[in-house]
């Protein structure tokens, strides 16, 4: 539970992921795989990956931030945390 590298089941990475303001973040344990952003009210079968759009880094780093503190919230385990808000 505390290795993502090996943070795959049914070749699905594990991943977190969170809903907030119609967005869809989710960010996934096993190194190297990209985030991915959705607008749920535009996209609500999650087509367009919005990370890497700039228009939208603001709404990124809020979503990011909200939840890396809601997995602290929770005493979830640190390797789910992004690396900066690993203790």
């Amino acid at each position: 539970k505390n290795e993502p590298k090996k943070a795959i089941h049914q070749k699905v990475p594990w991943y977190t992921a969170m809903i907030h303001d119609g967005h869809k973040f989710v960010r996934y344990l096993q190194p190297n795989v990209p985030e991915e952003m959705y607008d749920l009210n535009a996209d609500p079968d999650e087509l367009k990956n919005l990370i890497g759009e700039p228009k939208h880094a603001e709404r990124l780093g809020r979503l990011r931030d909200t939840l890396a503190a809601e997995l602290r919230r929770t005493n979830a385990p640190a390797v789910l945390l992004p690396s900066k808000e690993k203790p």
